[in-house]
């Protein structure tokens, strides 16, 4: 019987910026399940050849979203969080569109974790950067 001494998971994640010792910016921890979290939701379905379902597709089906759509919008990031991101499998997901400023409200949330991802409807942006990543140096 293995024991947990046998298995190792990294959960950092080097990014493509340097600190001013011109050593790479890495992500850790909480930073780390926040950015794979985003990446997914952001990513557009096709972009990875081997696995061409991967992503929410979050610009391309939802960025005009209605109310009738963000229950599909849930249900979509969770099938893909069970999918892809198994470890966060757990996690309550959900969806709030505020007509008056054209936004797109995602929460995920876990033990470990709180995010919050607010995004333009019409131009798929991600209006707060700070509200999710803090400072990597």
């Amino acid at each position: 019987m293995p024991s947990n001494d046998d298995y190792f998971v990294d959960d950092t994640e080097p990014l493509l910026s340097v600190d001013k010792y011109y050593r790479p910016l890495v992500v850790k921890n909480i930073n780390y399940a926040t950015l794979l979290l985003v990446r997914l939701i952001l990513l557009e379905p096709g972009t990875i050849q081997t696995h061409p379902d991967c992503g929410v597709g979050l610009v391309s089906k939802f960025r005009y979203s209605t109310g009738v759509d963000i229950q599909k919008l849930e249900t979509r990031i969770a099938e893909q969080i069970s999918r892809y991101l198994p470890q966060f499998t757990l996690a309550k997901i959900k969806c709030e569109l505020d007509t008056d400023e054209k936004i797109i409200k995602i929460y995920i949330t876990t033990n470990e974790l709180n995010v919050f991802i607010p995004i333009n409807t019409q131009t798929g942006e991600v209006l707060r950067k700070d509200s999710y990543l803090s400072d990597f140096k």
